[in-house]
């Protein structure tokens, strides 16, 4: 059996992360990393999910895409988008763990376009808000 390129980015962020910290965690690699590391090694971990979600719980603790939609799962807490985001600018995450579909060499993220932006190749979700608000966490 082998893992996927995904998968594999999935069991190392899980790695990194441990109880009592906050995670900031994208979709997709991000959210299953988060989700691995409480079920494996860091029941005590917080995640705040890029919709606004904090510390979803039950067994369902990860959400479908997009991510506006984890509001219907139980949690700590449901702020508005624009609170959450005030939450991280303020410090409020130890770790930002956001996917991108392109990453240079030098750390940069691309979350808007493959190919030239008028006429892309590949049409990217772009963020709401994530990549600046991650910055913002201690790793």
């Amino acid at each position: 059996m082998s893992a996927s390129a995904n998968e594999l980015l999935a069991v190392m962020g899980a790695r990194e992360l441990r109880n009592d910290t906050t995670v900031f965690t994208g979709v997709g690699a991000p959210m299953m990393a988060s989700v691995l590391a409480q079920r494996t090694h860091a029941p005590r971990l917080t995640m705040m999910v890029e919709g606004g979600v904090i510390g979803p719980t039950g067994s369902r603790a990860s959400c479908p895409s997009p991510p506006t939609r984890c509001g219907r799962l139980p949690a700590q807490m449901l702020p508005a988008i624009t609170d959450a985001f005030l939450l991280a600018q303020r410090g409020f995450f130890d770790v930002g763990f956001i996917g991108g579909a392109q990453i240079d060499r030098h750390g940069n993220l691309n979350t808007s376009a493959i190919g030239g932006y008028a006429r892309p190749t590949v049409r990217l979700p772009g963020s709401a808000g994530p990549t600046t608000s991650s910055r913002s966490a201690a790793r």
